[in-house]
């Protein structure tokens, strides 16, 4: 439940300088005021109020001013304990408005400032230089007062920065830019340079741009054609065009001798028969576009040698291969193992039964560490010694079937990496000894 502030509830600021001046405070005046009320409760019209103590900082000789709650000088009043290190005897004032306190001293010779006089030092020069937050103030002997911390102010409001005017100038001029307005409303005002018309030449095909080459604009060549080219002229045609009045058929039995000699024949083959060479399979043309080519069929009457009755004679097989396997036995899980409910179809926990090849181990199971998982039981036999390994979703375990506890064989966990599996899938034909 909040309380409302009483009407008669009023503050004043209580400020200080600890100097010779408002505008010229002792560097040395750094430290802490702090104020408490005399009076552990005060009662207004409305609400009781607890005067909590209330402290702020002086930095640079001037007291960071604070506004305290305004007392009845014949009940309470607030008392001044100033922190600025060096010995200061506690002073009461009371605030009935805006109060200084470098006059508001309530007992006689205990003032708020209380001076020694000693030799006359340098004074201020009135250069200030800031920096990362703090302040220096420079002295008539050259130095600097020690840096003092400067309390930050209240926020200011964001600065906007917007386009203002975008201008042009010659061409090769500079650009320009400037800012104007006040914050937190400021413009960017741009002065760009206007651009030189490029030089365009060209280099066979390439277009050069400022004697730069750009581009090769030659296009890609064209497929080669299938269609004939036109016919040349002939002899024949060459031998009318001279002045030959026979026909072509006259023409080539004046012109071509009755026998050709071998020697007379261009283009042949250094041997004849030439000799035996070999095509790639991408020169062959007409060849199928998947090999081997697809699946197909033949009807029964296609096939040849087939047997002369189908289906073929009846035969036998070994009488080991026909027997059934035996029943599935459920073992106990031993060292922690349990069933692994992880669905997928796989059978949860460890069973095993004989078959006519040994003893068939199969099931999903989940522990972890090197120890046995089950005894077989003395009914399905004794399998011989074995060692495999088994996938899980924690990595590759070894598995072996050894003489266990009670001088049974035992199915046993050998970790492997990493050492612990969340489950491990067995499904193991074990030979009989």
């Amino acid at each position: 439940m909040s309380i409302s502030t009483p009407p008669d509830l009023v503050v004043g600021r209580v400020s200080w300088t600890v100097g010779r001046g408002s505008s010229r405070a002792l560097a040395a005046g750094r430290g802490t005021v702090r104020f408490r009320a005399s009076a552990v409760a005060v009662n207004f019209s409305t609400v009781t109020v607890l005067p909590e103590p209330v402290e702020t900082p002086v930095v640079a000789g001037v007291m960071t001013p604070v506004d305290l709650i305004q007392n009845d000088p014949e009940v309470w009043n607030w008392v001044v304990e100033p922190l600025l290190g060096v010995p200061w005897e506690p002073f009461p004032i009371d605030v009935d408005g805006p109060v200084d306190l470098a006059t508001a001293a309530q007992t006689p010779g205990k003032g708020p400032v209380r001076a020694v006089k000693g030799e006359t030092g340098y004074s201020l020069t009135g250069e200030v230089r800031y920096q990362d937050g703090e302040v220096e103030f420079g002295i008539e002997d050259g130095t600097w007062t020690d840096p003092v911390t400067m309390p930050p102010g209240p926020p200011g409001p964001s600065n906007t920065l917007q386009i203002g005017t975008v201008t042009s100038s010659t061409a090769g001029g500079n650009a320009e830019a400037s800012i104007s307005g006040e914050s937190p409303t400021q413009y960017l005002n741009l002065t760009l340079p206007r651009g030189e018309k490029p030089a365009i030449t060209w280099q066979g095909s390439t277009i050069v741009v400022d004697g730069v080459p750009v581009q090769d604009l030659r296009g890609p060549k064209g497929d080669a054609s299938t269609e004939p080219g036109p016919m040349g002229t002939t002899a024949y045609e060459y031998a009318v065009q001279a002045g030959f009045e026979g026909t072509e058929a006259e023409f080539a039995e004046a012109v071509l001798p009755d026998d050709v000699s071998w020697t007379q024949v261009t283009g042949k083959p250094d041997t004849y028969q030439p000799a035996a060479h070999q095509h790639d399979w991408a020169d062959v043309t007409g060849t199928p576009a998947t090999f081997p080519p697809a699946t197909h069929s033949h009807a029964w009457a296609d096939i040849t040698d087939k047997p002369t009755m189908f289906p073929p004679a009846t035969h036998n097989h070994d009488t080991a291969y026909a027997a059934k396997p035996g029943e599935w036995v459920i073992l106990t899980l031993l060292n922690g193992w349990e069933p692994y409910a992880g669905g997928g179809g796989y059978y949860q926990g460890l069973r095993a039964r004989t078959t006519p090849l040994g003893i068939q181990i199969n099931g999903t199971v989940k522990g972890s560490g090197t120890s046995e998982i089950a005894i077989i039981p003395a009914n399905l036999g004794v399998p011989a010694s074995a060692q495999w390994d088994a996938r899980g979703n924690g990595g590759v375990s070894t598995l072996e079937v050894s003489e266990g506890s009670g001088s049974r064989p035992a199915l046993k966990h050998r970790a492997g990496s990493p050492a612990q599996a969340s489950y491990l899938s067995i499904d193991r034909l074990l030979p009989l000894i």
